[in-house]
């Protein structure tokens, strides 16, 4: 069975990173990622900014790093993010948090792209 993957950004005020695994919400909704500690023996909640989570898409590009909704992906000289549409996966457009999609992406062609960024930190690079 296939694990399902989350990505936020670490609200920690001095470097906000990306922090991988399980995605939680908590009384105030506020986005934390659970990762197993290194001794398998417990769970470390780190608590992020809201709105920067984003689910693995199970895809990797050509240089083999792994795709996440938001990302910016580079196809043949144009740029888009990765979005979900309807049923399928998508390439989108326009202003942050409120892309619409504007053409489907098959998995051939996103193993044949490359991620150039994504929305929380590269958002320039549209």
């Amino acid at each position: 069975m296939k694990e399902i993957k989350f990505r936020a950004l670490k609200d920690d005020m001095s470097n906000c990173t990306f922090v991988y695994g399980q995605l939680v919400y908590d009384d105030d909704d506020i986005p934390r990622i659970t990762v197993v500690d290194f001794l398998r023996k417990g769970l470390t909640f780190h608590t992020c900014i809201k709105n920067t989570e984003s689910q693995s898409v199970g895809i990797f590009d050509v240089n083999g790093k792994e795709y996440f909704f938001d990302d910016i992906v580079e196809i043949d000289g144009s740029y888009g993010v990765l979005v979900w549409m309807d049923d399928r996966l998508g390439i989108g457009s326009g202003e942050p948090n409120s892309y619409h999609a504007i053409d489907s992406i098959t998995q051939k062609e996103l193993e044949n792209s490359t991620i150039v960024g994504n929305i929380h930190e590269n958002i320039n690079k549209l």
